[in-house]
C-alpha cells in the first residue's frame, strides 16, 4: 500500500526555533498599539507580549526595545506610533 500524500505544508515562519532566529539576528514584532499601556502591574516599565514574526516565539517587549535602549527585538512602528514614543536623549 502506498503512503497517503498529505497537503504540502508551507512554513509559517522563516525560522523553525527561537534559537535559530536569535542566531540570525534580532526578533521582529509589529505592535497593534504603541506605546505599551501602563497597567497596575507595570507602572514603571510598561510591556506588551507579542509574537515574533520570524520564528513565532512569544516575547516580552518593553518600550526600550522601540527606542533602541534595549537590543534583541526590532519593533516596527507606524509613523503615528513613532511620534508617541519617547525618544532617548
Amino acid at each position: 500500500m502506498r503512503p497517503k500524500k498529505g497537503p504540502t505544508v508551507i512554513p509559517k515562519y522563516r525560522y523553525s526555533s527561537l534559537v535559530e532566529c536569535e542566531e540570525a539576528g534580532n526578533h521582529r514584532v509589529t505592535p497593534p498599539t504603541w506605546p505599551p499601556p501602563k497597567t497596575a502591574q507595570s507602572l514603571t516599565d510598561p510591556v506588551l507580549t507579542l509574537q515574533c514574526e520570524l520564528c513565532g516565539a512569544w516575547l516580552v517587549v518593553y518600550e526600550g526595545h522601540a527606542t533602541g535602549q534595549l537590543q534583541t527585538i526590532d519593533v516596527i512602528l507606524t509613523d503615528e506610533q513613532k511620534r508617541r514614543t519617547k525618544q532617548p536623549a
